[in-house]
């Protein structure tokens, strides 16, 4: 492992090595997942205030690409035992809030109606406060419809987006958006809210609401195939949504050989127990109360409306991250200008990590050493956005597929021949297509470097047209 990440926090360091060594997790998914639990935990506790632009949210948006039998969920449930445990205590301590709400709703009503006689006997009453809503803790979703974020959210501060198996989230109904791409248009503009910390809306025919003061992050590692067309899609793009991403793509690795003895099982219970401090870490920040805004002119809480604690940077880090937006400020027009909106976005990011570092290490101010860290991290993020390998998804998946497989007949019988002679012998039914669909599946196999064609003089001195295996 070469510990590129040599100024994160201990346990972060500690919690990506482990991951390594259990498992020899490459760190550009390692990375994702220690960064992405942490922020999962910080994002509803803490904002921080730029110095420039004014406050800003921690939530991050972390995606990994992994190929395919790349341990996903098994690296990605390592870190997930604080969670779990706060999940756990939280449904203990939310057991009886159906019935608690339904009593608060029948004293309600009762109250309601005095409050009526009350008018009408010419009183000035106060106004019956509504009950609290039931309350939820489902702190990670795996998938979701805007709605079903949304309807989470009513009942709850925050949430995480987050799976090993994003796949299903990209590929579902949301994304696909049926015969339009109205849904798809739908769930990035409300992730790209939802991002940016503003407020979210939900306007129907049958309903009208309006959230504030949520917040939502991400954490999904998914095979690189099941995001393609999402991240080639230029719409998502136009939107921002795909800008407020941090992608990495993890290569191929060997995974450890099963040991199955005594000392090997020992060897992975202490390699486990090293996760303990991280996954305790993030049980504590979750299990922390949260911060909930009052209205301002009656006091009552906001419910569900986060009133975070704003984190502030000492001068070293707020001007070691002036050096790194100052050196970066053209990057969009030049190293990133197919990525230009992420490139505008690189100083926001890298204050999004410094806060949760810092928020992670229970600082209250962010200092030069989350800086660094994050300017570290974010140099990393700039090298990923710049090498990922995308195979975009052909425009004609059939016409790419029948000439895969004449190419594979070519190769097998070594024909190298006319295109007559291979119209008269090609399988696939090459020789009942017209003479326009002929041409453009050859045309689709020199395309992919499957043939050769070339010309050569025939018996009677004229040229003819011949093709074989490149």
């Amino acid at each position: 492992m070469t510990t590129k990440f040599k100024k994160l926090p201990q346990l972060m360091q500690l919690a990506l090595q482990t991951l390594n060594q259990l498992h020899n997790i490459p760190e550009e998914m390692g990375i994702q997942i220690v960064l992405g639990v942490a922020n999962s935990a910080v994002q509803p506790h803490y904002n921080i205030d730029s110095g420039v632009y004014g406050v800003r949210p921690l939530s991050l948006f972390c995606l990994a690409m992994v190929p395919t039998g790349g341990a996903k969920t098994t690296a990605y449930s390592e870190l997930q035992c604080g969670i779990e445990r706060y999940e756990d205590s939280m449904r203990g301590m939310l057991s009886n809030e159906k019935q608690r709400f339904l009593l608060e709703s029948n004293v309600h009503k009762k109250k309601q109606t005095q409050y009526v006689k009350d008018l009408e006997s010419g009183l000035n009453p106060a106004m019956p406060k509504e009950p609290k809503p039931i309350q939820t803790c489902r702190p990670r979703i795996g998938k979701a419809t805007t709605n079903g974020v949304i309807d989470q959210l009513k009942t709850q501060s925050f949430v995480s987006l987050a799976s090993s198996e994003a796949g299903e989230f990209f590929n579902g109904h949301a994304f696909q958006g049926g015969k339009d791409s109205s849904k798809a248009i739908e769930i990035s503009a409300a992730l790209t809210s939802m991002w940016d910390g503003s407020k979210i809306e939900k306007i129907t025919g049958m309903e009208q609401s309006e959230l504030r003061n949520r917040r939502v992050n991400m954490l999904f590692l998914l095979q690189e195939a099941t995001v393609r067309s999402f991240l080639s899609n230029s719409m998502y793009a136009d939107q921002g949504f795909t800008h407020r991403i941090l992608i990495t793509q993890s290569p191929s690795f060997e995974k450890p050989d099963m040991d199955i003895s005594a000392t090997a099982k020992i060897r992975m219970a202490n390699l486990r127990k090293q996760l303990d401090p991280f996954n305790d870490r993030i049980f504590d920040l979750l299990n922390r109360k949260l911060s909930i805004k009052h209205d301002a002119f009656t006091g009552d809480e906001l419910y569900f409306e986060l009133d975070p604690t704003v984190l502030t940077m000492d001068d070293a880090a707020a001007q070691c991250l002036a050096n790194f937006y100052n050196k970066n400020k053209n990057i969009s027009a030049t190293t990133l200008k197919d990525y230009a909106g992420f490139g505008e976005r690189l100083h926001e990011h890298a204050l999004r990590i410094a806060g949760t570092l810092a928020a992670f290490e229970r600082k209250s101010k962010v200092t030069i050493d989350e800086a660094e860290c994050a300017v570290e991290l974010m140099t990393f993020y700039i090298e990923q956005r710049l090498s990922i390998e995308l195979e975009h998804t052909a425009n004609n998946a059939s016409k790419v597929t029948v000439a895969t497989k004449l190419a594979d007949w070519i190769v097998s019988r070594g024909f190298d021949g006319t295109k007559n002679e291979f119209r008269r012998l090609a399988p696939c039914g090459f020789q009942k297509m017209d003479s326009a669909q002929r041409d453009s599946i050859l045309e689709e196999m020199a395309d992919m470097g499957l043939i050769t064609v070339y010309t050569e003089a025939a018996g009677n001195g004229r040229e003819v047209v011949k093709l074989k295996a490149a």
